[in-house]
């Protein structure tokens, strides 16, 4: 209300000034040169709304104050775009050296015998390390040509030995990358070895993963997101942790546009 009643003595002041510009000198019999009144008047409307623009910008809360109150990543608007791992509840495959790819993929049963009939049923792969043994590329093809018609295949997590975050792969592109020709050779380098080498992880960028740096708290805020996104362009998504635990994912795009079209 304040802003309004300044806003109207601004133009109510205005309106007299002008009028008296213009009226008052012939009533008093002063010569003024019309042309002198006119350039008067519009100095003095420019003024005016100078300070009727200036009144509303100031009427306005600023973008430092709208950024400092961006939304968490576990909270909405933001929320909607993480898409976590264990909902809707999968049938979560655990494959580790040594395992047949009957044993690893014995929890789908009968899904197995009509894939397209089942494919949307919700599957997570954790692929885990072992001290004992290292994974044969040729055995985790096959698992990955019988994952292929399942569409509810989204999400696959790297563990290490001790079940510790490594690495993140979209179901997606592991479904392009490690199944057909070269395959194996992908496999060894894009698991294999980052099972051997997790510092080498980052390496799963590439085929638009996330590294075992690439995370960031469910607690944080989309401008923190923004921040580790913005800090190296090859990240493609940030792996969202709840209590030390993988829990989601975010995408690079989804980042962005919260970020554009202002998450706060």
């Amino acid at each position: 209300m304040k802003r309004i009643a300044i806003a109207a003595a601004v133009g109510i002041a205005t309106v007299v000034l002008l009028a008296a510009a213009y009226f008052l000198p012939p009533y008093l019999g002063w010569h003024v040169d019309p042309s002198k009144v006119v350039a008067a008047s519009a100095i003095l409307a420019t003024g005016a709304s100078l300070a009727a623009f200036l009144l509303v910008a100031m009427g306005r809360p600023p973008v430092v104050a709208r950024v400092a109150e961006a939304s968490p990543l576990d909270k909405d608007p933001v929320k909607q775009f993480v898409a976590l791992f264990r909902e809707p509840e999968p049938l979560t495959i655990t494959a580790m050296p040594g395992q047949s790819v009957g044993e690893m993929t014995v929890r789908l049963g009968d899904l197995l015998k009509n894939p397209e009939k089942n494919a949307a049923k919700p599957i997570l792969l954790t692929i885990k390390d072992s001290k004992k043994d290292v994974f044969n590329p040729v055995r985790l093809k096959e698992l990955f040509e019988k994952l292929k018609p399942f569409t509810g295949f989204q999400h696959i997590l790297l563990l290490n030995d001790k079940g510790d975050f490594i690495g993140y792969l979209p179901a997606e592109t592991a479904k392009k990358d490690f199944t057909g020709e070269n395959a194996e050779t992908k496999i060894a380098k894009f698991i294999v070895d980052i099972l051997a080498h997790p510092d080498k992880s980052d390496t799963l960028r590439s085929m638009k993963g996330a590294g075992q740096d690439d995370t960031i708290a469910e607690t944080a805020d989309i401008r923190d997101a923004t921040k580790k996104m913005w800090a190296n362009d090859k990240v493609q998504g940030l792996v969202v942790y709840r209590r030390l635990k993988p829990v989601g994912v975010i995408d690079k795009q989804s980042i962005l546009a919260l970020t554009t079209y202002g998450a706060a």
